[in-house]
């Protein structure tokens, strides 16, 4: 048999631990992108043998908190402008623009499935006690009391459960802490027969400012697969997906 010496050996030895060793990239993500991202994240590992893809979903505005703050991130999914700006301020990100937006999505009032409360527009939220919105600093909070000032609804702040995001604001409803609340169309459908929702109709001022940007973060490890990823979510197969779960379509950018 072939008998390595030393030094080769140790060579061959530690270049098979590391073809062996995953190569992983952190993807923060929007917590309403939960059910989609997942998916997303699958096939792009099942077309780059080798690599895993770490999620860390949450709000918005908290994951733009960690990346201004030096967070290890390779891809960043926001959504919000706000919470893209702050990163990109930083240096983290590049700037907002076509080649970042991927999606947008729409306020909702949802109750629980058994709720006596009829969902005709957003007043009838001031029949529920609590209300569940989230924290202003997540997007779907600051979106939402945007929404209920230009409804002309009033809701004292102490007749409203904040939570860190749409997921748990969703959770407040379905888990009956709260007779209703404020949260994204898709966080609604993905409740299925736990709840009802209503669609608020069209605000142009607080649609506008729903749509999810993604991209590689500047200083990322890896950034050749970073930039991979981000191709993959703005894929036609991923928009797919993306409407299946109730997102719209990006906002066009007039050239």
């Amino acid at each position: 048999f072939f008998q390595a010496e030393d030094g080769i050996r140790d060579k061959l030895v530690t270049g098979v631990q590391t073809c062996a060793l995953p190569i992983s990239i952190t993807v923060s993500a929007a917590a309403s992108l939960a059910d989609v991202m997942p998916q997303i994240a699958r096939r792009f590992e099942r077309t780059h043998p080798g690599v895993r893809v770490r999620l860390n979903l949450g709000s918005s505005g908290a994951l733009s908190t960690q990346l201004v703050q030096g967070a290890p991130v390779d891809v960043f999914a926001s959504a919000s402008d706000a919470a893209w700006s702050a990163p990109a301020i930083a240096g983290r990100l590049g700037n907002m623009g076509r080649e970042t937006w991927f999606a947008r999505n729409r306020l909702v009032v949802v109750v629980p499935r058994r709720s006596p409360i009829r969902l005709r527009s957003v007043r009838a939220i001031r029949r529920a006690h609590p209300v569940a919105m989230c924290v202003t600093t997540a997007p779907c909070g600051a979106l939402g009391d945007l929404l209920l000032s230009r409804s002309g609804v009033h809701i004292a702040e102490s007749n409203i459960t904040r939570a860190a995001d749409a997921r748990a604001t969703l959770a407040a409803v379905t888990h009956g802490d709260a007779e209703a609340g404020i949260v994204y169309r898709t966080d609604a459908i993905s409740a299925g027969s736990r709840g009802r929702y209503l669609d608020v109709g069209n605000h142009d001022d607080v649609e506008d400012q729903s749509a999810y940007h993604l991209g590689p973060v500047l200083d990322s490890p890896q950034p050749e697969l970073a930039r991979a990823f981000s191709r993959a979510v703005r894929s036609r197969w991923a928009l797919r997906l993306l409407l299946r779960a109730g997102f719209m379509r990006p906002p066009t950018v007039p050239t």
